[in-house]
């Protein structure tokens, strides 16, 4: 029998996702931290799924406070980037924008269809986010930016969110974990 703690573990690692994601915004000028916020806050991203999937304490609260984690960090982040790296956002305004109206298209098309705003577990979504976290960890650790990385990222960002909005226009019903438009498996085994 499982822990009722541990179950707790997924959504509090999501929570503390959520809390973190603004400090960032502290942390700015401050490389080293940023640094290690960045990465403290893309493990708990990762410890959270896997979390869940290995003891079966997956749950829609816990999927929705992790989409919820992720779009508090990565609305930060972009606040955070365009502040400090200010160069980086508007050298690629025009991949930012595409993947950023997709995604909004998106999340409208899900409100409208299913009366409620959603984000699928895609591989090419589970991708994206290791992808950016290790771009932006890059950028901000040598204060460069190395164009085949980040142009490997917003093709990522780009394919995926089509691929998500997909499966958002197309399916009569949702299941978060779906792997892509092109599969209808899941990237989860139901227990």
């Amino acid at each position: 029998m499982m822990n009722k703690g541990l179950k707790k573990i997924p959504n509090i690692l999501s929570i503390s996702r959520i809390i973190l994601s603004p400090i960032m915004l502290a942390m700015a000028d401050r490389p080293p931290a940023l640094a290690a916020l960045i990465l403290l806050i893309g493990l708990t991203d990762m410890a959270d799924g896997f979390i869940a999937r290995r003891y079966h304490c997956r749950s829609a609260s816990g999927a929705r406070l992790d989409s919820l984690g992720d779009w508090i960090f990565f609305s930060t982040a972009g606040i955070v980037f365009y502040m400090k790296y200010r160069s980086v956002v508007s050298d690629h305004i025009w991949e930012l924008a595409a993947i950023l109206t997709v995604r909004i298209l998106s999340l409208c098309t899900a409100r409208y269809r299913f009366g409620r705003f959603l984000s699928i577990h895609t591989l090419g979504n589970k991708l994206t986010v290791v992808l950016v976290f290790a771009t932006m960890l890059f950028i901000v650790c040598e204060s460069k930016v190395n164009e085949i990385i980040l142009k490997t990222a917003f093709t990522t960002a780009l394919l995926s969110a089509v691929d998500e909005y997909l499966i958002i226009l197309t399916s009569g019903k949702i299941d978060i974990d779906r792997r892509s438009f092109f599969s209808g498996k899941t990237t989860q085994k139901r227990s």
